[in-house]
């Protein structure tokens, strides 16, 4: 195929990788923390800092999903039968992922999601705490103060 065929294939990316010296792969590293660093960066202007923080939040809950099924696989594939973990171990981690899995569903739906892709802006606690000052007949927000 044209993928195998191209100058970088994988195959050829890691035999490069194991050609590495011993300090030569601290380049692998600085490149993908350059690409988070200037993602992150960039992140900050297109999004507020609350949406950032429950996007990575829920991402990290995530993470709490699939590595116990991780787990399990890897236990139940290469751990002889008299080492594994009982059944009511395994069934724990299944329950773990669904648990995990449940609260950063209910997150996106009703916090990320919601304030990602707001058309209007939200209120303020402030505009929220004097909006009933704004009806007829109510003392203004300047007679407040």
């Amino acid at each position: 195929s044209a993928w195998h065929s191209s100058s970088i294939s994988p195959v050829r990316y890691v035999r490069s990788v194991r050609k590495m010296g011993d300090g030569d792969a601290k380049w692998i590293f600085y490149g993908v923390m350059t690409v988070y660093v200037v993602w992150s960066v960039i992140a900050l202007y297109l999004a507020p800092s609350l949406t950032i923080i429950l996007v990575s939040a829920t991402i990290a809950g995530y993470i709490l999903v699939i590595t116990p099924l991780h787990t399990l696989y890897i236990n139940s594939r290469f751990l002889p039968k008299e080492i594994q973990p009982s059944l009511w171990r395994q069934i724990g981690l299944v329950l773990c992922s669904v648990f995990y899995g449940w609260f950063g569903t209910m997150t996106m739906i009703h916090s990320v999601i919601p304030r990602s892709w707001a058309a209007d802006r939200r209120p303020s606690v402030t505009e929220k705490t004097y909006a009933h000052h704004d009806r007829p007949g109510s003392p203004r927000r300047a007679d407040l103060r």
